[in-house]
């Protein structure tokens, strides 16, 4: 009997430390971080992290002390529907393997990229003449130079300096395209800028040069 109450004394112990206890909870997007910044506070790693969506499948609570007890939790995906899907691809919000047509993205890309992605990666223009480039004038894309680049013609100016090249000698476009969305996703070579909400890009080269003029 007494070793038995010496038990129901523990488990009463047990249960009014967990209740002392304060429980912060980790959510929000797939790829946001979540995992990441619990490793952080706990110095070391006490949970796996990724940066492909969707990696953390479970709940995981962790004590980072007697009265702190944190929890990582699996990303939450809801509808965006004031959220382009290009923008939650590079945000990583969205799968790029699940990304069935990326050249919307990367003209997304290339129009907020600073350098402009074809200096980015030192493209070279495809020559009118060329019988293998699948490129025609007139795209777009906003990148810089004198040039007119389109989405497609980007990631053909990619693979053909990486050697992307199918079995009959093409370039794969769509894997330079996965390739490009995946630097971007990891900080890779390319930097992504966004206005102010307000502010026209009319406006900024006139403010840049007024800034440089200060310096």
């Amino acid at each position: 009997e007494g070793g038995g109450g010496g038990g129901g004394e523990a488990v009463a112990e047990e249960e009014e430390a967990a209740a002392r206890h304060v429980m912060v909870a980790f959510q929000g997007d797939p790829n946001m971080g979540k995992s990441s910044v619990i490793n952080s506070l706990f110095g070391r790693k006490v949970v796996s992290s990724s940066s492909t969506p969707g990696h953390t499948k479970h709940f995981q609570t962790l004590f980072l002390n007697p009265h702190l007890c944190v929890c990582d939790s699996p990303g939450i995906v809801c509808p965006k529907l004031d959220v382009p899907r290009a923008l939650q691809v590079i945000f990583g919000s969205y799968r790029i393997a699940q990304v069935r047509e990326p050249y919307s993205v990367i003209r997304l890309v290339a129009e907020h990229c600073r350098p402009a992605l074809d200096k980015v990666y030192r493209l070279e223009f495809p020559r009118e003449d060329d019988p293998l480039a699948a490129y025609r004038p007139g795209g777009g894309g906003g990148c810089g130079g004198g040039e007119v680049w389109s989405p497609f013609g980007l990631c053909e100016a990619y693979a053909r300096k990486f050697s992307f090249y199918s079995k009959g000698g093409k370039p794969e476009a769509y894997r330079a395209a996965n390739k490009m969305l995946r630097d971007v996703l990891n900080g890779h070579k390319v930097v992504l800028f966004f206005l102010p909400p307000g502010v026209s890009p009319a406006s900024v080269p006139a403010a840049a040069a007024a800034v440089a003029a200060r310096e």
